[in-house]
């Protein structure tokens, strides 16, 4: 790790639903430039060329995955194009990752999430709110 340059990628390859992906590869994260020696300390420091975004499947829309990747990035200058930045979904990750010649992960992990209101567990509070009472405000 020492010496070493990473690269995170965070996606959502089920947006806006598993049965119909049509914006697949939702990009929640995309960070560059990470030393080995902050990322073997868990601190993701680096160029954040797209901020993260929390996961947030649509209700009614399933489990869907979330799935992080760590590539070597071997001196390169990593950008997005202009056209990526207008949207994160339907995100074309194999290209980009052609684009600078990224092949297999250093290391990846996943997790499955739904919506809350999804949950069988789930009970909206009374009153008639079906917003969870510790969400934080829209503004």
């Amino acid at each position: 790790l020492q010496g070493a340059t990473y690269i995170l990628v965070m996606v959502d390859p089920d947006a806006p639903s598993r049965s119909s992906p049509k914006a697949q590869f939702w990009r929640h994260w995309l960070v560059t430039n990470i030393k080995g020696t902050d990322m073997k300390k868990g601190k993701i420091q680096g160029q954040e060329l797209s901020a993260y975004q929390p996961p947030s499947p649509p209700a009614r829309s399933g489990f869907h995955r979330y799935q992080f990747f760590i590539y070597l990035q071997e001196g390169q200058n990593i950008s997005l194009h202009s056209k990526e930045n207008k949207t994160r979904g339907n995100w074309k990750m194999d290209k980009f990752l052609n684009r600078f010649h990224l092949s297999e992960p250093e290391a990846s992990t996943q997790f499955m999430t739904e919506n809350y209101q999804d949950s069988p567990n789930y009970q909206p509070p009374a009153g008639g709110s079906s917003e969870p009472t510790d969400k934080p405000k829209q503004s």
